[in-house]
């Protein structure tokens, strides 16, 4: 299945991500869980997963079809600008 990502915008920070249809556009679960702005996204080379870095310190995989968090990866000092290269 193809999707495209889209940051949502709340208030002025982007915390909340929405995987919609690239043929349909429309909105096909969302990925919540973010506290703070949503830096970077990307999937793995399955993709089977989406990895998500915030400004909140963590790091977030998701099932990108369920879209449900698989895991919230903490520990960091400081925000955390990228998920790959």
């Amino acid at each position: 299945m193809c999707v495209l990502l889209i940051v949502m915008y709340t208030q002025v920070r982007c915390t909340l991500l929405c995987c919609c249809g690239v043929h349909s556009g429309r909105c096909l679960g969302t990925l919540t869980g973010h506290e703070d702005e949503v830096l970077d996204v990307g999937f793995d080379f399955t993709g089977q997963y989406l990895l998500s870095a915030s400004a909140d310190g963590t790091g977030r995989i998701y099932n990108s079809t369920t879209h449900q968090l698989i895991s919230k990866l903490e520990g960091h000092g400081g925000e955390i600008s990228k998920v790959s290269e």
